[in-house]
This record gives C-alpha cells, sequence and structure tokens, in this order.
C-alpha cells in the first residue's frame, strides 16, 4: 500500500512521464547549479530534481524545509509541505497537517483542498479506511468547485476514480474519467488530457474490452501526431504494445516496442520500457528470449533502480526458469526472491505463488498446495481469478498423477467454480461497457434536448423582434427606432444562421483551425453583402410606406372642412 501511495503522489506532483532513472553527470550539474544560485524558489526545483534521482530521498527534507523558512515566503513554505510526503511515506500526514495549518492561517483555499486530497490518500493507501478516504476527497471536491480550482478537482476525480476502481464500481470509475476528461479540456492541459486518456484504456484494458482499450490507444496517438506533441505520440505506441500483446498479435506488438524506443532515444529520454518486451515474450511463451533480455546487464540494472533489492527481476527470473523446466537456478533465483521483500511490498503473493509452481515442476503436490494456499491469502495487484483457476489446474493435475483422486476432485471443483465465475466477470464486463454506453446516450440526449430548447428559444426571439420591426412599420414610429431595431433585427438573424453552419463547418473540417478559417471567410463574403442588402431593402420599405401613410394623412386633413362651432363665425 505504501508503494501504491508513493504513485499517486508523484503523480500529482510531477509531470506524467520523463521521471529520469539515477543519472551521475544530472546529478553533478544540478548540484553545481544548487551552489551558484541564491533564490529560494531556483534551489526548490533543483531539489525537487535531485530527490527524483539520488538515494536517499530523505537527505533533502531537512534542506528543503530550511530553505523554505529562510525565504520566508508563505507560498514556497507551502509548496514544500506539499512536496515531502514523496519523501517520506511515514510522515506524510505530518506535513499535510503543517500544511493546512499555514494554508488556514493565511487564508489558502488551494492549499487547504490539497491537504482533505492528500490526507484522503493517506487514509485509502496507508490505513485502508476507504469510507474516511471518499470523506476527505470529498471535502477536497467541494473546495474545488467552490473556488474554481480546476486542476485541484482534476486530481480529486482522478483520485475518486481510483478507489472506485480497487471495489469494483466500474461505471463510477468511468464517471471520475468523463469529468477528469472535461475538466482537463477546461484547464487547456494536454497532460491531464493525456493521464486520462491512459486511465481510460486500462479502465477497457481491465475489463477486456480490447477494442475500446485501443480506441483511447489510437486518440491518443493521433492527436499527439496532429500536435506534434511527442509525449502523446510516444504514450500511443506505447499502449498499443501492450493493446496488440493482450490480442496475442506478438509481431505488431513489438513493432509499437521498437517506435516506442524510437521515439524516447529521440527524445533523449532515459526511461525504459524492459517489462513490454519481457511481457510479449511471455505471452508468446517463449521463454528463452525472456532468459536471454533478463540476463542483459542493462534491464538487470534498471529493475534495480531506485533503491529496489530486485524483486520485480527475481520474480521474472524464478518464473523463467521454472518454465523451462530448469529447478535448480528457478530454486535459487526463488531464494533471492524471498531475501528481497521489503516491509512495503504488496505483492509478496507472487512469491508463494512462484513457490508453488517449482513444487509443481519437481512434483510435489503436498507442498505447492501449501504454497498455493499463502498465495490464495494474499491481496495485490494482478492476484484474481485467473491466476487461482491456473493454480487449481495445476494442483488438479499434481494431486491426479500421484493418484490423490479425492485432491484432485477438490481442486477440480475449485477450479470450475472459478472458471464460472470469471465466465460471470466477463459478463458483467460487457454489462458495464452497455452501462456507460446507455450512460452516454442518455446524456447525449439530454445535450441535444437542451440545445434544442435553445434553438427554440432563439427562434422564437427573432420571430418576436421581426415582428415587431413590421408593426413599427406599419403604426407611427420614429425613423431612429425603425433603423435600430432593423439593424439588430438582422445582426441577430445572420449571426443565428452562422451558430446553425458551426456545427456542420466543425464536422466537416474535424476541428482544423485552417479549414475553419477558410470556410468562415467564403461564408462572411457571402453573408456580410447579403445582409446589408437585405437590411437596406427592408427598412427603406418600412419607411417607405411609413412616408405614404403621412402624406395620405396630410393629404385628408388639407381636405376635411373646419367645424363651426359659432354662428356668429358664420355670418
Amino acid at each position: 500500500m505504501h508503494l501504491r501511495l508513493l504513485l499517486f503522489l508523484f503523480i500529482i506532483l510531477f509531470p506524467l512521464s520523463n521521471a529520469k532513472s539515477q543519472d551521475k553527470k544530472k546529478i553533478d550539474s544540478l548540484t553545481q547549479k544548487l551552489h551558484k544560485t541564491k533564490d529560494p524558489n531556483v534551489k526548490f526545483k533543483l531539489y525537487q530534481q535531485l530527490a527524483i534521482l539520488e538515494e536517499p530521498k530523505s537527505k533533502y527534507i531537512n534542506r528543503m524545509l530550511l530553505n523554505a523558512e529562510l525565504s520566508g515566503d508563505n507560498e514556497l513554505q507551502l509548496r514544500t509541505y506539499f512536496f515531502l510526503p514523496n519523501l517520506s511515506q511515514d510522515s506524510a500526514q505530518y506535513y499535510f497537517d503543517k500544511m493546512y495549518a499555514l494554508a488556514k492561517e493565511k487564508k489558502n483555499k488551494e492549499y487547504q483542498g490539497w491537504y482533505y486530497l492528500g490526507s484522503g490518500a493517506v487514509q485509502h493507501y496507508l490505513k485502508n479506511n476507504t469510507v474516511k478516504a471518499l470523506e476527505l476527497a470529498r471535502e477536497a471536491n467541494e473546495i474545488a468547485m467552490e473556488n474554481d480550482l480546476d486542476s485541484l478537482a482534476f486530481e480529486v476525480n482522478g483520485f475518486i476514480g481510483s478507489v472506485h476502481a480497487e471495489k469494483g464500481e466500474r461505471l463510477l470509475e468511468y464517471k471520475s474519467c468523463m469529468l477528469q476528461l472535461s475538466l482537463a479540456e477546461k484547464i487547456k492541459d494536454g497532460r491531464a488530457a493525456l493521464r486520462t486518456y491512459w486511465q481510460l484504456f486500462w479502465f477497457y484494458n481491465n475489463l477486456k474490452q480490447y477494442p475500446k482499450a485501443k480506441e483511447n490507444a489510437l486518440k491518443i496517438l493521433e492527436t499527439g501526431k496532429k500536435k506534434n506533441w511527442p509525449d502523446w505520440i510516444e504514450g500511443g505506441y506505447h499502449l498499443l504494445t501492450h493493446y496488440y500483446t493482450n490480442v496475442k498479435e506478438f509481431e505488431t506488438a513489438k513493432h509499437y516496442y521498437n517506435e516506442t524506443n524510437k521515439i524516447r532515444k529521440k527524445n533523449h529520454s532515459l526511461v525504459k520500457e524492459d517489462d513490454d518486451l519481457l511481457d510479449i515474450y511471455t505471452n508468446a511463451k517463449d521463454f528463452k528470449k525472456v532468459l536471454r533480455l533478463l540476463q542483459k546487464d542493462d534491464v538487470k540494472k534498471n529493475f534495480f533502480k531506485n533503491g529496489s533489492k530486485g524483486y520485480d527481476y527475481y520474480d521474472q527470473l524464478a518464473n523463467t526458469y521454472t518454465k523451462l523446466g530448469m529447478a535448480d537456478s528457478a530454486f535459487i533465483s526463488l531464494k533471492k526472491m524471498k531475501a528481497s521483500i521489503t516491509k512495503y511490498e504488496v505483492n509478496n503473493w507472487r512469491y508463494y505463488d512462484r513457490m508453488g509452481n517449482y513444487f509443481k515442476l519437481i512434483n510435489n503436490p503436498d507442498s505447492a498446495a501449501v504454497y498455493y494456499a499463502k498465495a490464495d491469502s494474499g491481496t495485490g495487484i494482478a492476484n484474481n481469478v485467473e491466476a487461482r483457476i491456473e493454480r487449481y489446474a495445476n494442483l488438479d493435475t499434481l494431486f491426479s498423477r500421484k493418484g490423490n483422486y479425492q485432491k484432485s476432485y477438490h481442486y477440480k471443483t475449485l477450479w470450475m467454480q472459478y472458471k464460472d465465475s470469471a465466465a460471470t466477470l466477463s459478463k458483467e464486463g460487457d454489462l458495464v461497457v452497455l452501462e456507460i454506453d446507455n450512460e452516454n446516450q442518455r446524456m447525449e440526449a439530454e445535450r441535444r434536448a437542451s440545445h434544442t430548447i435553445q434553438y427554440m428559444g432563439i427562434t422564437a426571439g427573432l420571430a418576436s423582434i421581426f415582428i415587431l420591426l413590421v408593426l413599427l412599420g406599419a403604426f407611427s414610429s420614429s425613423t431612429a427606432i425603425i433603423r435600430g431595431l432593423g439593424f439588430f433585427a438582422f445582426i441577430f438573424f445572420f449571426e443565428f444562421l452562422i451558430l446553425l453552419f458551426d456545427n456542420i463547418i466543425h464536422k466537416l473540417t474535424h476541428g482544423e483551425p485552417w479549414k475553419i478559417l477558410s470556410i468562415k471567410i467564403v461564408l462572411i463574403a457571402i453573408l456580410l453583402p447579403l445582409h446589408h442588402y437585405v437590411e437596406h431593402k427592408v427598412v427603406n420599405h418600412l419607411l417607405q410606406r411609413k412616408k405614404i401613410r403621412f402624406l395620405r394623412w396630410k393629404k385628408v386633413t388639407s381636405q376635411t372642412p373646419l367645424p363651426i362651432e359659432n354662428e356668429d363665425i358664420k355670418k
């Protein structure tokens, strides 16, 4: 759980990609800059980068605190308290509390919101208190909504979505993702939008809705190429590698893996995705290539970066030796794997699973059953129904070989139960996608209904203005009023026409700015002269009618004799 908190804080505090592994030259360069600068804000940024690159991270805590304190800058102090939980998980809540006290004193609503979100993460990832975590996240969201803090609202919805994902509340997870996407578009943050499409890819991938997952990967890639954003292009290739691995098109997966690495080399990125190639070879059951890859020095070094003791490396190695039938080498790797387990390791179940596989290899069903049982009781990433199905199938085979048909039947029954569960989960995944489609259709219908009402209101208003204009022409009104209302009426009418054309133009051009501009220039070139011509004709017509009525009235009044009221006048 500690590692998941670290990941959550890291995503909030840093951009999505380009987290660098330890690099001596980079560290020396940053250290030299640090000695030269006297600006506390510059020092803070340098300390951040050094803390990412160098171990142990904790050694920078006191330096950053001193830098913030000596600066006398409240904003810098708040930023420092917000960053430090990333360096010391055990003291995370302490630094969040310090941040909140200062934010409350200075009436800084933004950092009060970040306090509630950070504290929610501590409750969820460290204390396993999901109810309290969601309460705190909602407090953060309320502050974000009241104060128009869209960046905070984006992160809050990301956190809430991850909690719903762990609880299996897929529809709520999806809604959180869509809220994030709308917020990312609102704040015009490309990295935030990339993260959201990334999350949507994994959302559909986990539901085994691979075509839907692919749509999001392609959306990332197409947007990246259109906008010339390297991070998006790299991300799209990376996710397509996963997609084609999952659908077992391994040559295509390897093509996209190579494309990802080309982009990274071009951008001088130190990020390596050896796991992607390992996944390709593992899923293709080409364990000889997996072993050759694991034995490369640079691949091994990548597994041991950032202070890792190599748990994941020895896990991969033990699994590969087992699959290749190399029992002695597998056992040595398993001993190293056990020695590398730390108190923060959330996937201990994998060690027990690998031990079970080892005992299956040497045909020892009783020991395999013991370790598989321990793996079943563990929690962590990927310890799911599919993993249990494989374990029960192995035990069924082992006990059957030994002639222990009672135990074989027991595990066969469990295997069948979990097979049914897997089928049910697959159906649930389909149902979730149907629910999402229905929800999207409902929202689209509501949007269209709202737009229809608005268009009807605009049409009614436009008609009312023209009726009023005609009435003014029919009755006695000043020339200035008729001309003024005529000008307003025709501006309204032609702008409404442009509004109607806008949707059609955007569909035809797919939002390309130069295409939209070109079409609108042509459209305005046609409508503007037409606007002036029609307005001139109609207003002049109304004024002419007014003039005719005035002349008729004058003629009638001049021909009518004055009334005689007095006999004396008659005489």
